[in-house]
């Protein structure tokens, strides 16, 4: 037998608290659910979204949310409002254990691929922009996938676009979350090289998944603390997954209105057991 590993890193880059003075912005887009499947001489697939913003409209921020089922997230769709490139943030906001995600071999039999679940399970996509990238009037925003074998399959559900009017005795709360150095790439090359993905086999582990949630304090300067696992599936996982996270360097962490803050954060370790 073999093991291959995998992590979800998930994180809003960009978070907006939206709880007081916002609206909802009717969109016009050619179905509510959002197709991508590609066929073979598909090499790309772009579905644009639009809305209106009427003369005089204040607000101070804006940001627009989605459910992405059947989404590789390694490999995030590319989005534009007003052909400028959005910064996306991933997050799996109800990721328990019905969560069911799919996996699939490639032509590459040494490496393998995740898609997020259906349903209320599903990754949720999120990107904040600023009063100066929207237009009066007609505003457009473009989803685009270009890799059939990265994303055949996606749907985007749940559209919505909100936007956040000003108030003088209210403080708009930006934050970015704490990131691993080089982003989700490099965290992936840093558990390939550091990860022991045979942890579960030598235990006797039978095939399937074992999924370690492990949460950690990263301080002002990126120092990494009070690693805790909170669920423990066995086989010697739960000590594998705290010790490559005992390992990694610094993070940058988490800012608050331009501040460093202190963040407690919370990370997957998976691993795949599948028979040779």
């Amino acid at each position: 037998m073999n093991s291959r590993t995998f992590l979800i890193a998930f994180f809003f880059l960009l978070e907006l608290p939206l709880n007081a003075q916002f609206y909802n912005v009717d969109m016009t887009k050619p179905t509510d659910t959002l197709f991508f499947g590609m066929d073979a001489t598909t090499e790309d697939i772009t579905i644009p979204v639009n809305f209106k913003l009427s003369k005089g409209n204040k607000f101070q921020f804006g940001q627009v949310t989605m459910k992405a089922h059947q989404m590789n997230p390694f490999k995030l769709p590319k989005i534009f409002l007003n052909n400028k490139a959005m910064y996306v943030g991933l997050n799996f906001p109800k990721l328990n254990q019905d969560a069911v995600f799919t996996f699939y071999n490639p032509d590459d039999t040494s490496t393998f691929d995740i898609k997020s679940p259906f349903g209320n399970n599903a990754a949720e996509l999120n990107f904040v922009f600023s009063k100066k990238d929207l237009l009066e009037g007609d505003n457009e925003i473009k989803i685009s996938v270009s890799d059939k074998d990265e994303q055949n399959g996606l749907a985007i559900t749940d559209l919505k676009l909100y936007l956040r009017a000003p108030l003088n005795s209210d403080n708009v709360i930006l934050q970015r979350l704490p990131v691993f150095p080089g982003g989700q790439k490099a965290w992936q090359s840093f558990l390939k090289e550091n990860m022991d993905t045979d942890v579960p086999v030598r235990n006797g582990a039978p095939t399937g998944r074992y999924i370690v949630l492990v949460s950690f304090i990263v301080d002002k300067e990126g120092n990494l603390s009070e690693l805790k696992a909170e669920n423990d599936p066995g086989f010697g996982t739960k000590e594998e997954a705290l010790k490559i996270i005992k390992q990694s360097p610094r993070w940058i962490p988490a800012t608050q209105n331009g501040r460093n803050v202190i963040y407690r954060q919370r990370q997957i370790v998976g691993f795949l057991v599948s028979e040779n």
